[in-house]
């Protein structure tokens, strides 16, 4: 994908920005950046690492769900030294957002025993992080602004040899705002449409404002159409949304992508993933998450042999809604056995299991027999509905 392929290095990242993060480091302090989406809080935390060849391990806002998993993840990575004797560097990533899942205290007590040297990001401080604020030297990213965006864009477009004019362009960095990442992906998009046609601003219009639905549709892309393992495993990183939608929202449309052997590994892979998302319901062991979202997102991409060519139009599933209006049907069916078990002195589930079915099956046939039950049962007019149906 573009946006990893022309990820900045140290020296094309803001100096002030790199100088405050080398010296907070070098003092033993921890540090939280502070940026919008897409500024390069993560890449800055990572070009650093790479000089230093340290180790990241990262912890972000889509691995876990509670403390717990929290203090499972980082307790062990503060402590113990890499695999292969390099030093390691631990990034908490959006740690706003795991503000609100109960894990500030874990975080907290990591800053204090810690071993290493701890980076957090996050949009935006909040009352909830004044304790960690004070313990933290802030480091505020900058916006590159759209003169900035849009002479990255161009370079990228040039060196990808694109065929996106101007216009267009500039129409992409516009909509993006200062999300470099989401603008660089958004160019890929309309590159990869500009070699079926022409290309205008027309077909960028609302592109970035497109919302939740529309940035996963572009991790999906990054997923379905890619074969490169590091691509599609950080293609859910910045998707604002539970593991278990991800998880419709793939089972959806990879059956639209892939076919034969290619289709038959990705939904082995998904089938794993669901027994482990079993598992943390029945047990609670949200460590098991870790293992989900690579799954999900590696493993299924890994599933083909090749990209299909050509672009798709991915969907939410509607399994939810086909789940809540099942459910629904059969409240129906368990009020109404309840009334028929109470008028024919025994239980509810005698009733539906013994009557209910002949029941059901005279009054869809016989409306002078369905409109006396309704008067006798004294039902509503959903289940008298319910009997017709």
């Amino acid at each position: 994908m573009w946006a990893l392929r022309h990820r900045p290095s140290l020296a094309e990242l803001p100096e002030s920005s790199v100088k405050a993060l080398s010296q907070a480091i070098d003092r033993k302090r921890p540090v939280i950046i502070v940026g919008r989406t897409g500024t390069g809080k993560t890449t800055l935390v990572y070009a650093l690492a790479d000089e230093r060849d340290w180790e990241v391990v990262e912890l972000s806002a889509s691995d876990v769900r509670g403390a717990k998993a929290i203090e499972a993840i980082l307790g062990p990575a503060s402590t113990q030294m890499s695999l292969f004797s390099k030093s390691k560097l631990i990034l908490i990533d959006d740690i706003d957002a795991l503000s609100d899942r109960g894990g500030l205290p874990q975080i907290e007590r990591l800053l204090q025993s810690s071993a290493f040297p701890v980076v957090m990001t996050a949009q935006s401080l909040t009352d909830k992080l004044s304790k960690i604020k004070r313990k933290s030297a802030i480091i505020t990213m900058p916006d590159l602004g759209f003169s900035g965006v849009k002479a990255v864009l161009l370079r990228v477009r040039d060196e990808e040899g694109a065929s996106v004019p101007d216009e267009v362009v500039a129409e992409i960095a516009a909509q993006c705002g200062p999300d470099l990442r989401a603008a660089i992906t958004d160019l890929e998009v309309v590159a990869a449409l500009s070699k079926q046609r022409p290309v205008a601003k027309a077909d960028v219009i609302g592109l970035g404002q497109r919302g939740q639905a529309e940035s996963i549709s572009q991790a999906l892309l990054k997923v379905l159409k890619t074969t490169n393992l590091d691509v599609a495993l950080r293609a859910f990183d910045s998707i604002d949304e539970d593991p278990d939608t991800i998880f419709l929202w793939v089972e959806e449309n990879m059956q639209h992508e892939y076919t034969g052997a290619d289709l038959a590994r990705g939904m082995d892979v998904l089938s794993k993933a669901d027994i482990l998302r079993g598992r943390i319901r029945r047990r609670q062991y949200w460590r098991l998450l870790a293992y989900i979202m690579p799954m999900l997102s590696g493993g299924v991409a890994a599933a083909k042999d090749a990209k299909r060519p050509g672009m798709s139009d991915y969907k939410r599933s509607d399994r939810i809604l086909q789940m809540w209006i099942a459910k629904n049907r059969w409240k129906k069916a368990i009020d109404i056995a309840a009334k028929l078990g109470a008028a024919t002195h025994c239980s509810s589930r005698e009733a539906r299991q013994d009557a209910l079915p002949y029941v059901h099956a005279t009054a869809k046939r016989q409306k002078a027999f369905r409109e006396a039950l309704a008067s006798e049962l004294e039902l509503d007019a959903e289940q008298t509905a319910w009997l017709a149906g």
